[in-house]
């Protein structure tokens, strides 16, 4: 369905709800579960169709950028491409980059309240509210301490993107950022927003140090890891914290993760991880908590699920690119992992939390990714007693505050966003009440699995009965 301009703000006043029209605030604020941004750009409708159609993904475009809270005065020029999800009946996921056009138009700028680039996800895995509990997980892990203090994943809200058609400038000459007027207006859709992992997101965090650090993410597991930040020199190819882990589970395996059949031609598997070595160079209590709350999430295409999609930081030693840092005299400066891409959650609700169970019931064996066989162990040492932490943090889960927190959460979703939700066609779910009970009796039942198989496993952690 389209929209006249003349409709457009009787649309956003609905979608928004009637709440307090106060202008965005900054991060990190701007990704609280209560804030719904009403997005909108007005981009030329030959753009548009370019952007839906490619199948790249590399293709951007120029377009307005601006929040219904800010007004249309507020407007930046960005750019805006399609990401790779799947499209649900034509609905596609965007990323917006703000600072695109910084040096080449006045109307363009460095930051929008406080970030560079907005990742709009529209749920293709499974869904929209799916993925967002998934993230709601990392933010209650954090305010219940379950995560180490001071350690902040990434954050995401829910918001709507309404897109303002143009036929482009009709009078010349033409610039490359002359949109022309707008024509047609389409209907607002629902989006998941999700913090983006770049310089600013480090920088939001105390956590940039200009020629120490390294941002990179793990995006296909049969590839090596991408530097998306880098600030030392580009004559140094990686972190040394890279060079000195060039061991199994954390140099890329086969497509699939580790957990893939062995290739007879193939080359011989890469030696394994000397796991102090390990506990040195990585903060395992963040990384162990975010392997428990994929697992717990039931997510496959995770850290440990799949050996992908995750971002991680390094850091090299203070003026010096080439040397690791001393984890002793600085903690801090161990490698820290960050969530990414998790759409695939609750998927299957009695999933195994220590891998995959594969075979029939004649005989059924667990299958593991390297990440999950060789960090799931307790290597007699009270400081790499890596399986136990796991398993307490799954158990903390599985608890009263941690479910209370994630209930409340939904709960949250249908009051701010379930009216969007229901006239969204392109979000899969036509009744929000009845699909947010439906996500916690799932929830409900995946707590119960999970105590089940930790005490099973571990019958003498505290919270298992006797």
């Amino acid at each position: 369905m389209k929209l006249r301009c003349r409709n457009i703000f009787l649309v956003l006043l609905v979608i928004i709800g009637n709440r307090v029209h106060a202008a965005l605030p900054d991060w990190p604020q701007l990704y609280d579960t209560s804030t719904v941004p009403a997005l909108n750009v007005q981009l030329r409708e030959t753009d548009w169709n370019t952007i839906l159609a490619d199948e790249t993904f590399d293709v951007e475009v120029p377009a307005l950028f601006w929040a219904n809270q800010d007004g249309p005065e507020s407007a930046i020029l960005v750019s805006i491409r399609r990401k790779s999800a799947t499209p649900i009946n034509g609905k596609v996921s965007f990323k917006i980059d703000i600072n695109e056009y910084e040096d080449d138009d006045p109307r363009a700028q460095g930051l929008w309240h406080g970030v560079k680039k907005l990742s709009l996800e529209n749920g293709d895995d499974v869904d929209i509210v799916s993925e967002g509990i998934a993230w709601a997980m990392h933010r209650i892990a954090v305010e219940q301490g379950i995560y180490p203090a001071g350690h902040l994943p990434g954050k995401a809200n829910w918001a709507t993107l309404t897109p303002y058609l143009t036929q482009g400038c009709i009078a010349e000459p033409c610039g490359p950022f002359d949109l022309g007027e707008v024509f047609l207006v389409l209907d607002p859709l629902v989006y998941l927003n999700v913090e983006q992992p770049d310089k600013s997101f480090l920088k939001n965090r105390d956590l940039w140090i200009s020629e120490e650090t390294w941002l990179y993410k793990q995006d296909e597991p049969a590839l090596p890891a991408e530097i998306k930040e880098a600030g030392c020199p580009e004559e140094v190819p990686n972190s040394p914290v890279v060079n000195a882990l060039q061991c199994a589970p954390f140099i890329a395996g086969r497509e699939g993760g580790s957990r893939g059949k062995k290739d007879r031609n193939s080359e011989p598997s890469v030696e394994t991880c000397d796991m102090a070595v390990v506990n040195e160079l990585v903060d395992m209590d963040i990384l162990l908590v975010q392997a428990a709350i994929g697992a717990f999430s039931a997510n496959r295409d995770d850290t440990f699920g799949n050996e992908h999609n995750y971002y991680f930081l390094d850091y090299s030693a203070p003026g010096n690119c080439q040397i690791l840092p001393d984890p002793y005299a600085l903690e801090a400066r161990k490698r820290l992992h960050f969530p990414w891409d998790l759409d695939a959650s609750l998927t299957k609700v009695d999933r195994n939390v220590y891998g995959d169970l594969q075979g029939n019931r004649r005989k059924i064996k667990l299958s593991q990714t390297g990440y999950q066989r060789l960090l799931l162990e307790d290597y007699n040492n009270g400081e790499l007693a890596f399986r136990t932490m796991y398993n307490t943090a799954l158990l903390e889960m599985a608890g009263e505050d941690f479910m209370a927190g994630l209930f409340d959460t939904l709960d949250d979703i249908q009051l701010v966003i379930g009216d969007a939700l229901e006239a969204d066609p392109n979000s899969k779910i036509s009744s929000a009440g009845s699909h947010i009970q439906n996500v916690k009796n799932f929830l409900s039942e995946r707590a119960n699995i999970v105590r089940e198989q930790v005490c099973l496993d571990n019958p003498g952690l505290n919270g298992c009965a006797p």
